[in-house]
């Protein structure tokens, strides 16, 4: 039961450091971390309505920092990004972008591996901050919406089995649960080291 004691020393930590390692976290990866911290708030641990603001940061920033990248590079930007993503995607990417800018950019908010090179793209084919900026605040308001309500109604839904169960089988869902998204978690943060 290793997994579980790795859990609850990760839940002690952030307890005690608050909501500001739950930011960075979600800075990091704002929908999963939305998710769980949304879970942890259902059973009492944090504040929902900090943990949707939390969210919406948390998901908005990197979205601002990558329009930025390419709002401030030039064309050999195409280059690098070809290298790192596959030439077929980002020139299927350019394509879409010079067809309808914001329809794009809302589909590469929504689409995981297609954001971070999506983001940087918008900017260097000169999409403007303002228009970017109520995209993305639009799309991330939903995005976080999703992920902080399923993540609290999945918290309510594990406390309930607990009281009806026994603690085992709301361990062995959660264990469940977290296998799912901890690949997912790892693939993000590789692929945001990989970028710098």
């Amino acid at each position: 039961m290793k997994e579980i004691e790795t859990i609850s020393q990760g839940i002690n930590i952030i307890k005690h450091h608050g909501y500001f390692i739950i930011f960075l976290l979600m800075v990091i990866e704002g929908p999963i971390v939305s998710a769980a911290a949304a879970f942890a708030s259902s059973l009492g641990y944090f504040n929902l309505y900090i943990i949707f603001v939390l969210s919406f940061f948390g998901c908005f920033i990197p979205d601002l920092i990558y329009f930025s990248i390419g709002k401030t590079g030039n064309k050999s930007l195409i280059k690098k990004l070809k290298r790192k993503y596959g030439e077929k995607r980002i020139e299927k990417l350019v394509r879409k972008l010079h067809k309808n800018k914001r329809k794009t950019l809302v589909a590469v908010k929504l689409t995981p591996f297609a954001s971070v090179p999506g983001l940087i793209l918008s900017g260097l084919m000169g999409i403007r901050y303002k228009s970017f900026i109520m995209i993305s605040m639009i799309t991330t308001f939903f995005i976080s919406a999703v992920f902080v309500t399923t993540g609290y109604y999945f918290g309510v839904m594990f406390d309930t089995l607990i009281n009806y169960f026994n603690i085992t089988i709301g361990v062995v869902v959660l264990a469940i649960v977290l296998s799912i998204f901890y690949p997912y978690l790892i693939k993000k943060i590789k692929e945001i080291k990989r970028l710098f």
